[in-house]
This record gives C-alpha cells, sequence and structure tokens, in this order.
C-alpha cells in the first residue's frame, strides 16, 4: 500500500495525477501545498476526498499540529488510513512541553497511540534529546482527567517511535532486526554513542566551507 505524504495540504487531484502515472505501489509520495500554499491557503481539507476515495492509500500529515491541530485528530478519527506525522512537530517536547503535550493529547484522544507516527526533521535538533525526553514523557494529571485519556505506555511509545511506521509500510520488524543483527551501526554502538553530529564535525574539521562536495 502506498504512502501519501501531505505537507499541511494534499488534494484529490494530486493523487488523481499519481495514480494516473502508475506510480509503484511501494513508493512513498510526497504532496507539497503548490499554488495552494501561494496563494496563502494552507489547510488539510483535501485530505477528506483524498483519502475516502483512495481507501487503498495510506496518508500521512506531516508537521501534524503544527497547525490545525484539531482538524488533523478528526481525520484520524474518521480515517482509517490517515496517520499524523510528528516531523518538527517532535521538536515542541524540547522547546514548547505544554504545546507537545496538548497537540499529542488531541491525537491519542481521537486516533489513539496507533494514528500517530514519529519523525524529528534531524537537520533542525539531534533525535537524540527526543527520544531521551520522550521516553520520560507523560500527561499530566490535569490532561488526563479534562481529556479522559489514559496514561501514555511502553507499548504506546513504542508504536508511536515505529511500530505504527513499519505496519503502514509493511515492514516485519523482527525480520528486519535478524537482518541487521551485527551491521557495522551496531558495531560501532559497542564503541559508546558518538556525541550528536560528530560525523558531520569530522567532515567539516578539514572542509569547513564544504569544498569538496
Amino acid at each position: 500500500m502506498p504512502t501519501v505524504l501531505l505537507h499541511l495540504c494534499g488534494g484529490v487531484g494530486l493523487v488523481e495525477v499519481l495514480t494516473d502515472h502508475q506510480t509503484p505501489a511501494d513508493n512513498d509520495l510526497a504532496a507539497f501545498a503548490g499554488a495552494e500554499q501561494a496563494a496563502g491557503v494552507v489547510r488539510i481539507d483535501d485530505i477528506d476526498g483524498a483519502a475516502g476515495r483512495y481507501p487503498e492509500m495510506n496518508f500521512e500529515i506531516v508537521h501534524a499540529g503544527m497547525a490545525f491541530t484539531r482538524e488533523t485528530a478528526l481525520a484520524l478519527a474518521r480515517f482509517p488510513n490517515v496517520y499524523a506525522n510528528l516531523e518538527v512537530t517532535s521538536l515542541l517536547l524540547l522547546h514548547s512541553p505544554k504545546l507537545f503535550e496538548e497537540v499529542l493529547a488531541e491525537f491519542m484522544l481521537w486516533g489513539g497511540p496507533d494514528k500517530t507516527i514519529f519523525s524529528d526533521g534531524t537537520m533542525f535538533v539531534h533525535t537524540q534529546a527526543f527520544l531521551e525526553r520522550f521516553v520520560d514523557f507523560q500527561f499530566s494529571e490535569e490532561t488526563l482527567a479534562g481529556l479522559g485519556l489514559a496514561p501514555l505506555t511502553r507499548e504506546d511509545k513504542a508504536k508511536i517511535l515505529g511500530l505504527n511506521y513499519a505496519r503502514v509500510v509493511g515492514l516485519d520488524v523482527e525480520a528486519a532486526r535478524t537482518a541487521i543483527a551485527g551491521d557495522r551501526f551496531e558495531r560501532a554502538g559497542e564503541k559508546g554513542r558518538p556525541e550528536p553530529y560528530a560525523a558531520w564535525k569530522r567532515e567539516f574539521e578539514n572542509d569547513p566551507v564544504g569544498l569538496r562536495r
């Protein structure tokens, strides 16, 4: 099942163009706001028509919660093939934790832990800081009582951090773990975790302006 990544705006017309061109079913498709965004109309309204008309496709609303949080949450509730992608939104946990809590609470209320997918946007901040904070993250008692939510469990967080995406793209997690066991990344990890952006820092030490690229 293909996945369409909607960056705040998608559209039935765009999906029709993609399907008319017989896009391979195992490809992810990135849809940007385009002309509608240029006109200042950046909304998620088009997700309704597209998700309803193409139930065989998955749709991820990228940067979910940075705008139109309630509309996004209701789309999660109405359509089994619509997901909230937390790219960039995840950074709110580090810089605006109360806002992150409000956004995630809306998604959990209307879509549950199966409809939210972690992403980071690592060009802005390293992933490790979010992961460490998210392990200990929990909704406040006020939020739990006010929205009637259950506390986030370890299983809920595992779904958000990777298991939901694996399910959407049809990835067998256990098979993947077996396939990558002992690879160069695991071997590197045995030496200890490098500091954030260590590879970039090494690359720029002798080539500060990127002339070799």
